[in-house]
């Protein structure tokens, strides 16, 4: 997945990522925890690994 928001400060470039996680959402609105559904949660973290994967290999 692509981040989809973009570091300004100089001092961090390089070293944040961001991981837009709607799209991977499984759950109801209603909740602050995605529904509670493990399967949201598996697709956030895959992500997450993925951008931190990115920003070691540089």
């Amino acid at each position: 997945m692509e981040a989809v928001a973009k570091n300004n400060d100089p001092e961090l470039e390089g070293k944040v990522a961001f991981v837009y996680t709607h799209p991977l959402s499984k759950g109801g609105s209603s909740s602050g925890h995605y529904g509670g559904n493990p399967e949201t949660y598996m697709n956030v973290g895959e992500a997450m690994g993925k951008a931190m994967g990115e920003l070691l290999s540089k």
